[in-house]
């Protein structure tokens, strides 16, 4: 996420062509996963088996294409 957030800070390291709407689903989607691994280590403590189901999902989530993955220059 803070990657992300670098390079895309005034266009740093993208493509100054890039729109602002898939920059921000692009961060809101590394947020989100960041979100949902920092509740699985909270959650461990309690019920580990949950856990080590959100740290499985998380990545399937992030494997399938979004709407923005098509995105062209075009």
């Amino acid at each position: 996420y803070l990657h992300w957030r670098y390079a895309t800070h005034k266009f740093r390291l993208v493509n100054k062509d890039l729109s602002n709407e898939i920059v921000n689903r692009v961060n809101n989607k590394l947020l989100g996963a960041n979100i949902f691994y920092i509740a699985a280590v909270l959650i461990s403590f309690i019920t580990p088996t949950l856990s080590l189901i959100i740290y499985v999902l998380v990545p399937l989530y992030h494997i399938r294409p979004a709407k923005f993955d098509n995105y062209s220059n075009n």
